[in-house]
Formats: C-alpha cells, structure tokens, sequence
C-alpha cells in the first residue's frame, strides 16, 4: 500500500506510510525472522516438537510419517491447552467436539508412535505443561487454568486411551479384510458400527483411519444400524426395567461378578463402569436421552430393599453423565442403577464417579430409623403381636404395617408419637454389627417381614429398646432423626393397620403448616388456640340446630306451596296437570314439591316442576299419580321432550323422573312442552 486513491479512481498522492499487506500473521512472520522452513521450526512450536520427541522417542526430519504425528501432537494439545483455558469442555457438538477430536487425535498419534497411552503413559499431560510453560509468558491465563486444563485433558486421555487400544487391533483387522477383497471398496457400516458400540470407538476416527489407509465409510450403513439401535433402548424403557430377560442380568453379572455396596460409610465412588443393560441386552455405549440400567463392580448406590427404596443420584463418566433415578437388586448379587443420560455419551470400561443424592439418602436414613423406633414403641403400646408385616422408606416419609384387630384411637396414637419422640431427644446409641444368622438370633433381634437373610446379617441396634436384623441405612444417631410425626392411620385389610409418618425436616414443615392453620382458625373464631377447639365445637351445635329449624321452616314452606300449586292445576277431561317454575330451589327440594304437590292433586294428575339455578341451568321433576301409573303412564317419556329443550336428557322409572339442561332460558317453553306430552301421552294410555 503505497497510494491515496479518490472515490473516481484517481490516485492524489502518497500514503504517510507505506506498506505491504501480505497476510503473514506472527507464526508466518516468525517463519521468515527466524529463518526456518515451517512454522513448526518456530520458536513457538520448536519446543513443542523437542517435547514430543521426548515422550515418543521419534526423531522429527528422518519419516515423513513420524513428522506429522509429531506435528499432530504438539499443534492439537496446543490448541486445546487454549481451547479449554477460554472454557470449551469435550463434548458431542459444537466447539465441544472439535476440541474431542483434537485431543482423541493428538492421543491416537501418540499411540502410533509407541506411547502406551492405554497402559498408563500419557501423551496429553506433559504436553499440556510444555505448552503452559512455553506460552504463559505471553497468556498468563494458562497458568491460572492449569489445573482445570490438565484435568479435562487427562481424563479425555485415559477414557479415550483404554477404548484406543481395544478398538485399533479391530479396525486393522478389518482394513486388511477389505483390501483383500477387490470387490470391496469402502470399510463396513457394520464394522464401524460394532467399535462404536462394544468398544465405545468413534464413529469419525474409524472414518479418519479409514481415510489413511485409502478407504472410504460405509456411513449410510452405520447409521442405519445405530438409528436401530436407539429404537430398541426407547421400546425398552418404555417397557421399564422388568422388560430385561433375565439372561442379560446373568450375562452382566457373568461380565462384571457381585456388586459389592459400599454404601454405609461412603455416599462417593470411583469404579468401571462393568456393564450398560438394556431390554435388547448388553451394550457397549448410551447417548444422551437414552435409558439404561448401569452395573459397577462396586457403589455407594443402595438397591431397594427391606422397604427402603433404592437411592438415586449421579453417575460420572469423562465423557458423559447419567442421571441415577433408582438402584434396584435385578438377581441376586447384581445391582442395577437405572439411569437416563443426561449429558455426551457412557461407555462400557470407563472409569466413573458413582454419587448418591446426599439428602435425599439421609433423609431415608431419618425414615429408616424411625421406623425402628415406631416398631418398637408400637410393640409396647398395644403387644408383641403387632410385628412389622410390611413397610415403605422414603425420604422424610415412612409407612408401616402391622397386625392389629381395631383403630389406634387418636389418645393411643398421640401417647405412640410422644413415645417415640421422646426416645428420639434421648439421642440412644445406633449401633451397627455384622454377626451370623444364629448369634443376632440368639441376642434377640427381630427379623423383618419379607426380608431375605443369609448366613452373615447386619443388626441395627438402637439404644436398649430396638434389635433388628437390616440391611438398610441409618443414621449414626438417634437425635438425627429429628422430628417424627405421625399423619395418617388406617385399616388396609382384615386385621390390618398402616401407620404414616414424617420425619426430619418433612414433619417440621407439615407440623408448621399445621400450626398456621390453627392460628388462622383461631383467629377466625376469636378465640385462644387452647379454646379454639370448644369455640368451634359450639358454633357447630349451633349451627346444627338453626339448620333444624330451618328445615322445618323450609318444609313447612314447601307443603303449603305444594298445596297452593295443587289447588291451581289445569283439569280438562278429568286429567288434573300442574306446570309451575319455582326458581331457587335445589334438587332435593324440587323433588320434595313435587310430590306432595301430587298427593294434593288425587287421582289422575301429572306434575312438572322447574327450576333455573344460579348458574343459568334448568332442572326439571315429573311425577304421576298412583292410577296412572298403574295403568302403564311413565314420568320419564312425559319429562323427555322437555329435557331435550333446556339440551339434557331425563332420567327415572314409574311414577317420578328428573332432568336436568345446560339452557336455563328455555325453562317455560320445555314446561310447555311436557304439558302436551302428558296429555298426549294419558289420552292413548
């Protein structure tokens, strides 16, 4: 640039300073400064290079081949130090997936070179440090985002490392199957689609290799087979987890071996992930959305079981994780944790971070405590028979069953909640101990109903009034239950009572809900929450007994309307008829003026009586006198045509019907109506 141009085209004159725009960029320009034939030569990729050799053992300049992994490594985990540093984390979109492929590819070259990245080497994290100490100087944020950069980048590395050296001696294998094979052109769908699943092996690496080695992808065929696949884990989970044959709990159990719970003083895990369960059977990957039944050799995770329900919580892979909504026994030994991903994608093998919703586990400890308490504190108050006969164990809430020949009545419930409230703020000892099946025996503990037990079992002590033989989980004190307060009592069969209960925080917030509604009341009565109850007690009797006098005001009312309206029916050839509208009355009423209007009338005598209710209805009653019935006359087709009018229909048998419609307005013309089709309708009679 060196001339200042008009808008017609003409030059005017020299630019203040010339120059020359030639888009080199600072490594382009270092290129030339620095004299070297590539940016790699650089000082800014010079000791990235040297770093690399170090780790492989390669030489860069001798192989072409060994040069670009080398190259491969030292640009990708440079680009990815600054891709992670700015907060992109590996991911299944997006600039996520970019920096996935990066570091997936930066370690597949590694592996190429000799670097064991599956056995415990590591290509990524020394190159990260190369990186940060080389480039730090000019962007210090590297070094304050060390920690997150090499713990991204190394559990990339490890997750794709195992899978790498599973998935590479398959992909070679099928590459020399096809160029064997002229007729062949293109590595198989199925092929591709088989590394995906059982060895978790992306999709865009087999097609890179592929590529290499001068092959193309059968992709329509790979993605026909995982659109299968993803029809099969939906149908499965609709059918929910009993849809799993039995055979695939025993090929996973077969895989992985007995889960081993280490839940009771732990609510965090690192395990493998052993085994994905779907109703089709084992599988080697989930993507997001789908649900599936994980396997660990090990978790914190509790399975469902002496009424205590499974625990949920969170499952984390480096590339994925799963949302845990329930942990069940799917055979003996074999812990199932049903479970959505919510996030990337689940692989078979990968390392994992099992966590159990922590509050909503001590919360079910709480329960689970307290139904030991309530056990025993039942058991005092109305006799050893009463033993439990089934429960449920939720968080902040308990159910209990027991057997027992009448209600608790309400003084007998209040005496069992201060009971075992106060064995609660007594903080007894919980003691935990693991002894054979005779020994708990032989000390007293009770087994459980529907409990199954082994040999070796585990005793819940608490203080000096509760022994059972449990499985489940407990909290370590008996205060930390908190508050227990009982909400429901009921008989759910012959001889059966159930008890509900809440605990901890649930039976403060109910017991507070509780409360505000007894100072609303009290205030509404003005009175004292102590005198609330009496205040309100004598304003029902009160109330009770101007309704009794209302009634008989009421009924007193209706006869002598029923009389009056009696008085006024039509006659014409001996059949009397009464057509009246009296609005304002309710159902119960209406039919109660109908048929004392119709005993008034004697012999031979319909009557129709509506009423338009508040909200713009019509209701209709219809009665016949005794004769008529007799001789076959029905109110029902005389309300009929009425019905339809005011847009309902009747309904009733022999001497009285009702109906009832949407259309209040049309109530005189459907009283028309059933005047003349209960004279048409006596005339043929």
């Amino acid at each position: 640039m060196q001339f200042v141009q008009d808008e017609d085209g003409g030059v005017t004159g020299d630019l203040p300073a010339p120059s020359v725009d030639t888009g080199l960029g600072l490594e382009r320009m270092a290129i030339l400064k620095q004299g070297v034939e590539n940016v790699f030569g650089t000082d800014r990729f010079a000791p990235l290079i040297a770093r690399a050799e170090e780790l492989t053992g390669a030489s860069y300049g001798e192989a072409e081949d060994r040069d670009v992994s080398l190259r491969v490594i030292a640009e990708h985990a440079r680009t990815a130090a600054f891709l992670i540093g700015d907060g992109v984390l590996p991911a299944k979109e997006g600039r996520g997936y970019i920096l996935r492929r990066l570091l997936r590819r930066a370690v597949r070259h590694g592996q190429l070179l000799g670097v064991d990245v599956g056995g415990g080497a590591s290509v990524m994290l020394p190159m990260i440090d190369a990186v940060i100490a080389s480039h730090a100087p000019a962007y210090p944020e590297l070094e304050k985002q060390r920690e997150l950069i090499t713990r991204v980048a190394g559990a990339e590395e490890n997750d794709f490392g195992a899978r790498l050296r599973q998935g590479l001696e398959k992909v070679e294998q099928v590459i020399a199957t096809v160029k064997d094979d002229a007729a062949v052109d293109a590595f198989p769908g199925a092929a591709a689609f088989e590394l995906h699943d059982t060895f978790g092996f992306p999709i865009d690496l087999t097609q890179e290799i592929a590529q290499d080695a001068g092959l193309g992808l059968d992709r329509a065929e790979f993605d026909a087979l995982m659109e299968q696949q993803r029809q099969r884990a939906r149908a499965g989970a609709k059918k929910g987890g009993g849809a799993v044959p039995v055979e695939t709990y025993r090929d996973a159990a077969g895989r992985v071996g007995a889960t081993d719970f280490i839940g009771y003083d732990r609510l965090v895990a690192e395990a493998e992930l052993g085994a994905i369960v779907t109703p089709g059977g084992l599988q080697g990957s989930a993507s997001e959305g789908d649900e599936v039944e994980i396997v660990l050799p090990r978790t914190p995770f509790y399975a469902e079981g002496g009424g205590q329900i499974g625990d949920a919580g969170v499952i984390d892979t480096p590339t994925g994780r799963l949302e845990v909504v329930d942990t069940q026994e799917a055979i003996e030994g074999l812990t199932v944790h049903r479970a959505r991903v919510v996030a990337g994608e689940v692989h078979e093998g990968q390392a994992v971070e099992a966590r159990v919703h922590t509050d909503r586990r001590i919360a079910t400890a709480r329960s689970h405590s307290a139904t030991h308490v309530l056990h025993a504190s039942i058991k005092e108050a109305v006799g050893d028979h009463a033993q439990q006969a089934g429960s449920l164990v939720q968080p902040g809430r308990l159910r209990f069953d027991f057997p027992h020949f009448e209600p608790l009545s309400d003084e007998r419930l209040h005496e069992i909640e201060t009971a075992i409230n106060e064995r609660v703020l007594a903080d007894p000892h919980v003691q935990t101990e693991v002894m054979s099946l005779d020994d708990a025996k032989a000390a007293g503990a009770v087994a459980n109903f529907g409990d199954k037990y082994g040999q070796i079992v585990r005793v819940v002590t608490i203080g000096d009034f509760s022994k059972e033989l449990c499985g489940g989980t407990h909290v370590p004190s008996g205060a930390t239950i908190g508050t227990i307060t009982v909400v429901r009592e009921e008989s759910i069969g012959s001889n059966t009572r159930r008890i509900e209960a809440l605990t901890g925080q649930d039976a403060f917030r109910f017991l507070s809900r509780e409360r505000m509604v007894a100072e609303q009341v009290a205030r509404l009565v003005d009175a004292p929450t102590d005198d609330a109850v009496e205040r309100i007690r004598g304003l029902m009797e009160r109330l009770k007994a101007a309704e009794k006098e209302l009634q008989k005001v009421r009924g007193a009312n209706l006869s002598q309307q029923a009389k009056e309206l009696a008085d006024g029916a039509t006659r014409d050839d001996g059949l009397a008829v009464v057509a009246a509208r009296v609005d304002g009355l309710a159902m119960d009423d209406l039919r109660r003026l109908t048929t004392e209007t119709r005993s008034h009338l004697g012999a031979k005598g319909v009557v129709v009586i509506g009423t338009a209710t508040d909200d713009g209805k019509a209701q209709l009653v219809a009665a016949v006198t005794n004769d008529l019935a007799d001789d076959g006359v029905e109110a029902r087709p005389i309300l009929q045509p009425a019905a339809q009018i005011v847009g309902g229909g009747a309904g009733g048998k022999g001497d009285l019907a009702q109906a009832g419609g949407k259309q209040g307005g049309k109530l005189d013309e459907a009283l028309q109506v059933a005047v003349t089709e209960a004279r048409r309708i006596v005339g043929a009679a």
